[in-house]
């Protein structure tokens, strides 16, 4: 193999290095805040480098005994094979990755902006509940917005910037939310 040729192979292969640990790293713990992501890049990055490179060492030491001309070739295509996994199997994760930090991140930002909003409601007597309900607000309340973080279409509307007041008067799967706390709370 030309050196030219090696070191360009080489080049591309720490280029598939980055992606795939970057992306492992996220899809396995997607809590991960944005500032981090850097970290994630270089550290998954260099582990990816370290993991598979070493995992590629093997047919590389067992070839090089009989087929030394092929040796170097299979080591860089198994490199090749495993990056191209790993990257494969974190953009399968990558949607239910996402789904789990949208839900934490409104469990963290959302959530007492919601109770707050219901709370006031209830106190308000803007909507009209029965007394059971009046008796449980707390559990009202956590039912309400259990099911908000759940939903997808809700946090869908949250992750655009819609405001969590007018969202919560003014959207039909909020009010069939609410509906469903009532008859439950009955």
């Amino acid at each position: 193999m030309k050196r030219g040729k090696l070191y360009l192979w080489i080049l591309i292969l720490f280029l598939l290095s980055i992606p795939a640990g970057f992306l492992t790293i996220l899809t396995e713990q997607p809590y991960t805040p944005k500032s981090e992501y850097l970290l994630i890049l270089i550290v998954g990055t260099f582990g990816v480098t370290i993991f598979v490179g070493s995992l590629s060492l093997i047919p590389y030491f067992v070839l090089k005994r009989n087929h030394s001309d092929y040796a170097l070739k299979r080591a860089l295509q198994c490199y090749t094979f495993f990056a191209l996994a790993l990257i494969a199997v974190a953009t399968f994760k990558y949607p239910e990755a996402m789904k789990k930090r949208d839900r934490f991140h409104f469990s963290l930002y959302y959530e007492p902006i919601f109770k707050k909003i219901i709370t006031k409601s209830i106190e308000a007597g803007e909507e009209v509940l029965p007394a059971s309900i009046m008796k449980n607000r707390e559990a009202f309340c956590f039912c309400i917005i259990n099911k908000m973080e759940y939903n997808d279409q809700i946090i869908e509307q949250l992750r655009m910037g819609k405001d969590p007041e007018d969202l919560y008067y003014t959207d039909p799967e909020v009010k069939k939310i609410k509906h469903d706390c009532v008859d439950l709370y009955k």
